[in-house]
Order: structure tokens, then C-alpha cells, then sequence
């Protein structure tokens, strides 16, 4: 601590964490301006209230240098301070979709802060005393911005939080250090603070990686999204087309066994669509696609392929139980139903055809081609029933 002291002058650290709490702000300003998400825009408005309040603490406090009126403006500049890292941590608790959870921590901030205040109000500057209070303040919020951190449940941006929380526990080292030097030691009335350096320096380290870390996490969240887009299909939640074929032509590159696959269709969909409207189609969608999930087996794919149309991808060790598992589908689909806005139920049926290909063979296309037979075959015989390309065979 002695030698970063001797290292580094205390104004230059003063500036250069008002410089790089400055640039910070214009850059997440900038950065930030088309966030759609609610959770991150209320981040981001915390985010850069808290710059806003760190760099006019640290001009503040450099400010007695040249400006002999605010001699006594060490107080308020940490105390926007102060507001600044509890800016930060309300900022971090939202980004990580804590929803103030670690909102414990406020009413023991305010109670130090009040303590710091009255403490001067009374008996004037006390370094010993202002330092363990108004370090412990950020102590106590830095501890519970780690837990908010460390508990970020989104797995795009949890590894993020990781690290943004190792900075956050390197300057809670850095408070209790300081605090511990400060406690025992004599240097109450001394007019230089060695630990000054040591603190600035850490801060700055801390205020630099907040910004980069939170829009980190905003690009990580948009690539994971990108990718769910192009793996999922957007209505229902289930795989889409592109990833049904891709699983099911890897499995057929395989010099042996089978592939089985199950083509399900609603019956009467255009229907429901044209007496309810396209959002209770859209209802219907969502919740045929809910009930055959639920249904599945360890090791089936359910894809939608396109409008009312589904597919599932069997598992290997299971394709040759498919009629009993096309069976127990349609059973489930036509037990299930929507309730209106009135009140009145809406349910509706499916037809399902399948088909298994063994390999080496004619392969995933020429397996779909037969399910869809069978389907046809369903629909055409009455619909809410299953049938089994060998069916049509025989």
C-alpha cells in the first residue's frame, strides 16, 4: 500500500477516475440507445446515473486543489460516491433480473451514511472514523452486488457476471484493508492518507470494468437470441425445420440401424382460424405444441415444419415403439382444450403418420415422404386417428 502511495499521485487518480467515469457515460449513452429489453434499459439508466454521480464525486474532490471554497467538500464528494456505487449496484441487480433481491442492502447503506454525516456534524473530520464508515457503506453494496452477480440465472451472461463479480470482491479486499489500516493505526490527525492510492487505484480498475462487462452482457444476450431464433421456432418454442433435418441427416450417416420419424397435422386448423381469428390459432399452435413436448419420450425431437404442421424426430431405441407413442399423442391432443374469453372450451384433433427407414438405406427424405403418406392417409379416412406407413404397405 506504501509504494503504490509513492507510485502514484493522489490527483492524477483523481482525474483519471473522473476521465474514465466520464468516457464511460458517453459511452454506454451511445452504446445503449436501441435496448429493447425493460430489465437492461432500467440497467442502463442506473449505469449511467452512476457515472454521472462517481465523476462529479472525484471532480469534487479534486476540486479544493484550485478552488479554496470547497476545502471542505471532501464529505460530499464521497457521498456522491457513495450514491454512485449504490447507482451501480441497483444497475448490476437489474441486469442479472434480481428484481431486488439483495435490496437488503439500502436501509444499512442509508444507516452508515446517516452515521458519517452526524459524525462530522458533531465532532468535525474524523479520517479514522469517516473511513470505516463511509468504507464499510461500500463494503456492505459491493458484497450485494457479488451475491446479484454470482446468482445471475441467464446462462448467456452469467459467465460475465462471474467475472464482473471477481472485480467487485478485489475492491471489497481493498475497503477492508483499508478499513483495518485505518482502525489500527494513529494516523487519525496525520494530514496524508497512504491508503488513498491504494483505493483510487482499485476503484479505477472497478469503475473501468463495469461498462465493458454490462455491454458485454447486452451482446451476449443478442447472440443468444440470434441463435435461439435460428434453432427455434419463434411461436411455439419447438425446434424449427433446419434443425430437425441437420439432427436427422447426421443420424443418417450412420452404416447402420434405423430412422423413424412421426408427421403430425391438425385437423381443421383453417377453420379455427377463420371462427376464432388467427390469435386464437396462434393459442392452439402453442398449446398442441405444449401437450405433444409433455408427451415425449427420453430422446425424441418435436420440430414444427410449417403452419399446423409437426414433426418429431424418434429416438434410435425407440422407433419401433412409434404406433403406441402416435396413439398416446393423438389420446393427449384431444383431451386437451383452450378456454375463450367466455369461458367456453375450444379443443381440436390431429392426424398423425408414421414411418421408420433402416440404414443403409433411402434415408431421412424418403422416411419423411412415407409419414407423410400415412398422414395423408389419416386425414383422409376420417382424421383423429395415427396410421404407420406399413400400413399403406399391406
Amino acid at each position: 500500500m506504501m509504494v503504490i502511495s509513492q507510485l502514484l499521485d493522489i490527483g492524477t487518480l483523481l482525474i483519471i477516475n473522473a476521465l474514465i467515469a466520464t468516457m464511460s457515460l458517453v459511452a454506454l449513452a451511445v452504446a445503449t440507445r436501441h435496448i429493447g429489453n425493460h430489465d437492461d434499459q432500467r440497467g442502463a439508466a442506473y449505469l449511467a446515473a452512476g457515472y454521472g454521480l462517481i465523476a462529479a464525486g472525484f471532480a469534487i474532490l479534486f476540486a479544493p486543489g484550485f478552488i479554496p471554497v470547497l476545502e471542505s467538500g471532501a464529505l460530499w464528494g464521497n457521498a456522491l460516491l457513495d450514491l454512485g456505487t449504490i447507482a451501480h449496484f441497483l444497475a448490476l441487480n437489474a441486469i442479472c433480473q434480481r428484481h431486488g433481491a439483495e435490496f437488503w442492502v439500502l436501509p444499512v447503506a442509508l444507516a452508515l451514511g446517516l452515521c458519517e454525516l452526524a459524525l462530522v456534524a458533531r465532532i468535525g473530520p474524523d479520517m479514522r472514523m469517516m473511513v470505516a464508515l463511509g468504507a464499510g457503506l461500500r463494503a456492505c453494496v459491493a458484497m450485494a452486488t457479488v451475491f446479484a452477480l454470482w446468482r445471475c440465472h441467464d446462462p448467456a451472461r452469467r459467465p460475465i457476471a462471474l467475472i464482473l463479480a471477481g472485480f467487485h470482491i478485489a475492491w471489497i479486499v481493498m475497503l477492508v484493508l483499508r478499513i483495518t489500516w485505518w482502525l489500527g493505526s494513529d494516523a487519525s490527525g496525520r494530514g496524508s492518507d497512504p491508503t488513498s492510492s491504494f483505493g483510487l487505484t482499485a476503484r479505477l480498475l472497478l469503475t473501468w470494468a463495469i461498462a465493458p462487462c454490462y455491454l458485454w452482457m447486452i451482446k451476449r444476450e443478442v447472440d443468444a437470441e440470434l441463435i435461439r431464433h435460428a434453432r427455434q421456432d419463434p411461436l411455439t418454442g419447438v425446434a424449427n425445420r433446419r434443425v430437425i433435418w441437420q439432427l436427422a441427416e447426421a443420424r443418417c450417416g450412420r452404416p447402420r440401424g434405423k430412422v423413424g420419424v412421426i408427421a403430425i397435422d391438425i385437423d381443421h386448423f383453417k377453420q379455427i382460424n377463420d371462427r376464432y381469428g388467427h390469435g386464437t390459432g396462434d393459442a392452439m399452435l402453442m398449446l398442441v405444441a405444449e401437450v405433444l413436448n409433455r408427451n415425449l419420450r427420453s430422446g425424441d425431437v418435436l420440430g414444427r415444419i410449417g403452419g399446423e404442421e409437426f414433426l418429431i424426430l424418434l429416438a434410435d431405441d425407440k422407433i419401433d415403439a412409434r404406433a403406441g407413442l402416435a396413439e398416446r399423442l393423438r389420446q393427449a391432443v384431444a383431451d386437451a382444450a383452450l378456454t375463450l374469453p367466455d369461458g367456453t372450451p375450444l379443443s381440436c384433433t390431429i392426424s398423425l403418420g408414421h414411418a421408420a427407414m433402416a440404414l443403409p438405406g433411402k434415408g431421412w427424405e424418403a422416411a419423411v415422404q412415407a409419414a407423410d403418406r400415412a398422414l395423408y392417409a389419416a386425414k383422409h379416412g376420417g382424421r383423429n386417428r395415427a396410421m404407420g406407413a406399413e400400413e399403406l404397405a399391406a
